[in-house]
């Protein structure tokens, strides 16, 4: 794969993620004006650049950033955040949880020309 297309495919993931995200807001982080958190369970991954899929996996999602990847990730989010006088805080979020239902995740757009 060369490195023009993987370029494209992360830029198109990080579009489409963030399309999503103004879709789907989670309440608690709005309150706050924290990034939206969403989980995605139960889906197969595919990073672009192995030769194999990652089965039933979960996908956290922290604003326009997948944030992590892996099973049994948690549907709370904490943030430490800083306030005026420099003390860090912590802010715990619930995700908003989207049931991939088997689907598969790929770092980009495919075949959509056709």
């Amino acid at each position: 794969m060369n490195i023009k297309f993987c370029s494209f495919a992360v830029a198109a993931a990080t579009l489409m993620l963030s399309s999503m995200m103004a879709l789907l807001p989670s309440h608690a982080a709005q309150e706050q004006d924290l990034p939206s958190v969403v989980l995605i369970n139960n889906v197969n991954v595919w990073d672009g650049t192995s030769d194999s899929v990652m089965q039933g996996t979960d996908v956290l999602v922290v604003g326009n950033k997948v944030e992590k990847i892996g099973k049994g990730i948690q549907p709370t989010y904490t943030f430490t955040m800083e306030d005026k006088e420099g003390n860090e805080t912590e802010k715990s979020v619930q995700a908003h949880v989207v049931d991939g239902q088997g689907g598969t995740v790929t770092p980009g757009l495919i075949d959509m020309h056709q």
